[in-house]
């Protein structure tokens, strides 16, 4: 999240219009609201597909899951290799 406030705040400071940064913020929002860094739907049977998105989303790495189960670790290792 402080990632893409740093992000808004380079877009409201941006030498244009003040209508033009704002719908430009309003849009990079709308947008923004949908990855599953910052909404997630947290249900055992997306778990696989979060994980992946986080790390897609370079919102946490692989070395993160390493408190999680060889299953896993392995079961993403593979996802991301294809």
């Amino acid at each position: 999240m402080a990632k893409l406030n740093k992000e808004y705040i380079e877009i409201l400071q941006r030498d244009e219009s003040a209508a033009r940064n704002f719908w430009d913020l309003e849009n990079r929002i709308f947008k923004d609201r949908i990855k599953i860094g910052v909404v997630i739907d947290m249900r055992r049977s997306r778990m696989i597909v979060n994980i992946l998105e986080l790390l897609h989303d370079k919102v946490i790495e692989l070395n993160d899951l390493d408190e999680f189960s060889d299953e896993l670790k392995e079961t993403i290792k593979c996802f991301i290799s294809k």
